[in-house]
């Protein structure tokens, strides 16, 4: 018999026993009524009472008989199973060394109820060395899709992230910096000339500039597209003779949006190295001949590189960069005229020494873009007014001056054209120029002053007939007071005496490439003509794109030294089915020499199985790590390199420019389109802000972009004008790639959005019917005899090389198990008896060594024997080495049929804690002895070392240097020790099938023995791991004991469940010659389909329970109903490959209090690619056989308007 239900022998009760009795004595004695409660019925009652105890004892005899059968067979209870998890232990920063972590550290979780603590214990063998060390960065790179993945971000958040996909943070930028060329104005164009083999491909990249830009009406500071020639065009114009290869290309801030460039620093992680490191790395900084280029504040523009960068960029090479001012029609208008110290119109007439000059007079001419410019020919032209000729006047004499950072000091006037007022001056800006204040304003300043002791011109008035007149007067010549309409300042090319002293064309002061996430050297003195240095590659890949077989790479960065171990790492996965064979085979090394790039391997053992599930990694270091730099982060650098089989790497998207991250998702960023106003108001509906700045909208090839704010905040707005929205709104990234948003169309006029309100969904949608979130296409619904499949989300059976997900990598992390370590106690002494028996002091007894002292009955030559016989021994001896003990280790074993008077055997009930030797016959006995039978055991175990996880809050014993310990993981694999009736059951299927899995029953019941954690067993035979047909395969599917919405089994209980079935199940289902799918049994959790149940219900009107009540009421049944494990009408779950039917639906809901009946009801089944709704007489759809049910989200509405009696009746 296969299950705890025993025959019935009589199976009568109290009640019954009575009936009898009572019937019987009508017959035998009629006079005498049993139910009149007199002393008779008292002993009739009695006699029932005693009977039912007499009759339960006989109806349990049988299965006293069944247990005390495998009590005989020495089937035991198996006992409690430890509970396994991983501490986190935190160490006090700044130590210059590792702490130890001994095996036997305990650590404690609070009880789940009133019970005591619960204590876990690092077990033998399992120490380690915890590092000070703190790991900040985690990053994975792809070389073959030139991609890196920045995971530290998210695991900061407590975030899931997967390595080798996702967001491509790699970036190539090429810095171009500048001290003062880049002062410009609105008014000037610029050119960029990159010379060099391959340099051509430089019209293919983009251009930022640092600087502020007025968007939304405000000033917004950062890095922003540099606009191009004012039609809009790249210049690519002919290099000069002899160059190699090359592209110029023009330039121009915005006028429209107040563009000007800033200075700024390099943007940089902020990271420190703590301890003795930072102080080193401050003293090289400081003993350096030049700043790094991080901490180089100048102005900057950037190349960017498209996502994913050819191979002409990456094989080009620079010998020449130059940048240079255009001579424009217009010129640059100055920044400020002053008069001596009064603020002159630069427009209109304007009179630089006032109306009445006098002698020293200074006209001041501000100007931070042209004066800035050293060693720069500057044009200044006057545009004069329409006066009469002075020819016969001499033109006053002036001094030209410039401040040249102490003084001033006289300028050097290449070419004149007149004077001031008359015409143009020219010169070159001296090499020392500098900004100085002038009547309160810091500029770039030109003076001219007037020379002459008496400035003012007269001459003698005349009448008419143009003689003087009498007597002699004379009048001031106001025509000769200098004065002019207007001054442009501009940028003629060199003269040929000028090219001696100027150049027009200047040289960067600091050319900076931005690779993998890292600064090169500033390689502008390389690029300058004086050096002649060799050319420069700006564009680099990444260091393991240039191996000859590139695999992905996992780095991790501490900020201090890893040394000696072993160190560990827990590596927290998320499970995922893989196919089989699939290794990656991670290789773990270490950084030997920063400066060459050589990687070492360390001596690891690596419990991930290459990255694949979760595990700890133990790394032992030859030698102290040294900081580098490596993705823009100074670091103690280590990285598992996969050498084995690759993943399959998917770039989802890319973010290369920091803030520019396109929307992830269509919700997003969310689209209302007004044909009639021509304007698109775009919504950010997500959670974080997304710089749109490098975006733009467009609606088709033949009309204009239109930029976008800079950057658009959690539930802001803004409002775009573009012409002719007549085609289809989309919203590009810079390299016209569409991002999925939410589009509406509106054909009437709309009120103008506030680009900076924050206003709540519903506000917004009742504005004019905007910002409507559009409806859902509706899924086509199958018929009702077709199959469903399941939705495969984390019980997806389909093998995948799909990267794993990530949920956390923590240092200094070990397992530990609930479980609590005895060590040296005595059993007690032997006396030599048959059949001795001894108690441990705790229960129960988890495993176990039990050692006896033989030293009085053995020979030296005897302990020699023994010790050389593999028995493990251990002698004792006194100061002068003579032995005092002589300790043998005896062996467990099921039962003594098979032991002889010479094995060292004993049997163990580990529930009860009771050892027993042999009776010399079958097992020997110990030897006489005082205190010679001694033990070391581990006792604990249960489910409640199942604790959440950060559950355990503190050690038992104090670690010097070690602040805390906790649990960034569940616990798992912990059960109660076995009931009898269960032990009963396994020993029955046991003898049924020999412990060999042949059928589906010794499937399962292999598996259920494997692991006590499981609620549910199921086995599908035929199926392969693709849930296909497939004759010689078995897929077993593990429901674990647990409430949650969908039972998953974790990755050590499919472990444990596979290698049991392994070791059981027949040779065709686990090896098979020239087979690649060796493996043939799939051990996994079930695929789940989703039930969301949409139901109106009538409330009682009896029952005074509120419209709120009853619904919240409602949904709990709904959400238990379906739960797999706990759900159904007899609360035993559901079964696999079934799904519910509407009339059990109905039956639980009508049992709700407060429920009168259902009105309607639809239950909608959501399988992988769509849902299947099904009403009132219709069928429901199949589902394969590895199929669970679970509950999802339901909407209920409960009503008080009741139904006529017949529409109820129909309903139910």
């Amino acid at each position: 018999m296969t299950d705890s239900e025993t025959p019935t022998i009589d199976g009568r009760r109290r009640a019954a026993l009575r009936a009898a009795a009572a019937e019987r004595a009508r017959s035998y004695t009629p006079a005498w009524d049993p139910d009149e409660g007199d002393v008779g019925t008292a002993v009739l009652d009695l006699f029932a009472e005693i009977t039912e105890d007499v009759l339960e004892r006989v109806d349990r005899a049988p299965e006293k008989h069944r247990f005390a059968f495998f009590d005989a067979l020495a089937f035991d209870r198996d006992p409690p199973q430890p509970a396994k998890l991983p501490l986190v232990f935190d160490v006090a920063p700044g130590l210059d060394a590792n702490v130890g972590i001994t095996p036997g550290t305990q650590a404690l979780a609070p009880p789940p109820g009133e019970g005591s603590e619960i204590t876990f214990e690092i077990p033998d063998g399992a120490g380690f060395e915890a590092t000070p060390a703190r790991l900040d960065s985690v990053v994975s790179v792809s070389p073959a899709d030139d991609a890196i993945f920045v995971h530290h971000d998210a695991l900061a958040d407590e975030a899931e992230t997967k390595l080798f996909t996702g967001a491509n943070r790699q970036e190539h930028l090429l810095y171009v910096g500048h001290a003062n060329f880049f002062e410009l104005s609105t008014d000037t164009e610029f050119e960029v000339t990159v010379e060099g083999v391959g340099t051509g491909a430089f019209e293919s990249l983009g251009c930022q500039f640092f600087g502020v830009k007025e968007v939304g009406g405000e000033e917004v500071e950062g890095w922003h597209s540099l606009g191009e020639t004012v039609d809009g065009t790249v210049e690519t114009a002919d290099l000069s003779d002899g160059a190699e290869d090359g592209v110029r290309i023009r330039f121009k801030l915005s006028e429209a949006e107040a563009e000007a460039f800033a200075a700024t620093t390099l943007p940089t992680d902020e990271l420190r190295l703590v301890g003795a490191e930072a102080e080193a790395a401050a003293a090289e900084a400081e003993a350096a001949e030049s700043p790094p280029v991080t901490d180089v504040e100048t102005m900057w523009i950037r190349f960017v590189g498209p996502p994913t960068l050819g191979d002409a960029l990456f094989e080009a090479s620079v010998s020449k960069l130059t940048l240079s001012l255009v001579e424009s029609d217009t010129g640059v208008k100055p920044q400020m005229l002053l008069a001596n110290d009064v603020p002159l119109s630069t427009t209109g007439p304007i009179r630089p020494f006032g109306e009445m000059p006098l002698p020293l007079d200074t006209f001041y001419i501000a100007s931070d873009e042209a004066f800035s410019k050293t060693e720069t020919p500057v044009e200044l032209g006057f545009e004069t007014t329409d006066r009469p000729s002075l020819a016969d006047l001499a033109p006053p004499d002036y001094s030209w001056e410039y401040w040249n950072g102490s003084g001033w000091a006289r300028l050097e006037l290449s070419e004149r054209k007149e004077e001031v007022g008359e015409g143009a001056v020219r010169f070159v800006v001296p090499e020392d120029a500098a900004a100085t204040s002038v009547s309160g304003h810091e500029h770039h300043w030109i003076r001219v002053r007037l020379l002459e002791d008496n400035p003012i011109r007269f001459r003698q008035k005349k009448d008419d007939q143009g003689n003087p007149v009498d007597p002699e007067e004379w009048e001031m010549i106001h025509d000769a007071v200098p004065e002019f309409t207007g001054l442009a300042i501009s940028y003629p090319e060199p003269t040929a005496a000028e090219e001696a002293v100027s150049s027009k064309a200047k040289e960067p002061d600091h050319v900076v490439a931005f690779n993998n996430r890292g600064y090169g050297a500033d390689e502008a003195k390389g690029l300058s003509a004086e050096t002649q240095a060799t050319a420069i590659r700006p564009f680099r890949r990444l260091p393991e794109a240039r191996t000859a077989e590139p695999t992905e790479v996992l780095y991790l960065g501490f900020d201090g030294p890893l040394d000696d171990g072993p160190i560990q790492l827990l590596y927290s996965a998320a499970d995922k089915p893989y196919p089989v064979p699939f290794y990656p085979r991670a290789r773990w090394e270490f950084c030997e020499d920063p400066a060459s790039g050589t990687w070492t391997q360390l001596d690891a053992e690596d419990g991930t199985e290459g990255l694949l599930q979760r595990g700890i990694v133990s790394l032992a270091f030859p030698e102290a790590t040294e900081a580098f730099e490596r993705f823009g982060r100074v670091r103690h650098w280590i990285r598992a390199r996969l050498v084995g089989d690759p993943f399959d790497v998917t770039v989802t998207e890319n973010a290369a420019v920091p803030g520019d991250d396109p929307p992830d998702e269509e919700s997003a960023i969310q689209m209302l389109v007004d044909r009639t106003e021509n304007v698109v108001v775009l919504e950010n509906r997500g959670a974080k802000r997304f710089n749109l700045e490098r975006f733009s909208l467009s609606v088709g090839p033949d009309s204009p972009s239109s930029d976008l704010a800079a950057s658009l905040g959690p539930n802001e707005s803004i409002a775009v004008s573009i012409s002719r929205p007549t085609g289809a709104v989309e919203l590009y990234t810079p390299d016209w790639e569409s991002v999925p948003v939410s589009v509406r169309y509106e054909e009437r006029a709309i009120d103008t959005v506030d680009t900076t309100a924050e206003r709540s969904l519903q506000e917004e949608s009742a504005v004019d019917g905007a910002f409507e979130t559009p409806k859902p296409t509706p899924e086509p619904t199958p018929t009702p005899c077709e199959s469903l499949s399941p939705r495969l989300l984390e019980t997806a059976t389909e093998a995948t090389r799909d990267p794993p997900s990530l949920r956390g990598i923590y240092p200094n992390a070990g397992w530990a198990y609930n479980v609590v370590t005895v060590t040296g106690e005595v059993l007690g002494s032997s006396d030599g008896t048959p059949n001795q028996a001894f108690a441990f002091a705790n229960r129960p007894v988890v495993d176990e060594s039990v050692w006896v002292d033989e030293l009085a009955t053995l020979s030296e030559a005897e302990r020699t024997a023994v010790a050389e016989s593999g028995v493990e021994t251990a002698e004792q001896t006194d100061d002068e080495g003579a032995p005092t003990a002589f300790w043998v280790r005896w062996t467990r074993v099921d039962d003594f049929t098979e032991s002889t008077d010479e094995d060292r055997h004993y049997v163990l009930d580990r529930i009860d804690g009771r050892l027993t030797f042999g009776d010399g016959t079958n097992g020997a006995t110990p030897p006489p002895g005082e205190e010679n039978v001694s033990t070391d055991y581990r006792t604990g175990g249960g489910a409640a070392g199942n604790v959440p996880a950060e559950a355990v809050e503190a050690l038992v014993t104090a670690i010097p240097y070690v602040e805390g310990v906790w649990n960034p993981d569940t616990g798992g694999g912990g059960a109660e020790a076995e009931t009898t009736p269960e032990a009963a059951n396994r020993a029955a299927r046991t003898l049924e099938d020999r412990n060999r899995a042949v059928t589906a029953d010794d499937f399962e019941r292999i598996a259920a023995s494997a692991s006590r954690e499981l609620a549910r067993v199921r086995c599908v035979p035929g199926m392969d791991r693709s849930n296909s047909p497939r004759a010689g395969w078995v897929t077993v599917l593990l429901v674990p004991r647990s409430t949650e919405r969908r039972p998953t089994p974790n990755a050590e209980v499919t472990s444990v469940v596979a290698d049991a079935l392994r070791r059981h199940a027949p040779v065709p289902t686990t090896t098979a010659a020239g087979d690649p799918d060796a493996n043939r049994i799939t051990v996994r959790g079930p695929n789940y389909v989703e039930a969301g149940v949409d139901v109106t219900v009538a409330v009682d009107e009896t029952v005074a329970s509120s419209i709120a009540a009853v619904e919240t009421a409602v949904t709990t049944r709904l959400t238990a109903f379906f739960h797999p494990l706990t759900g159904g009408p007899e609360g035993e779950g559901w079964a696999f490959g079934e799904l519910p039917c509407l009339s059990d639906v109905y039956a639980a809901l009508e049992r709700v209090g407060g429920v009168d009946h259902v009105v309607s009801l639809t239950v909608t089944y959501h399988g992988s690619e769509r849902g299947y709704t099904v009403a009132d007489d219709e069928r429901l759809p199949t589902v394969p056989p590895d199929t669970l049910v679970c509950s999802t989200a339901h909407t209920v509405q409960a009503t008080r308007e009741l139904t006529t009696n017949d529409e109820s009746e129909d309903q139910t």
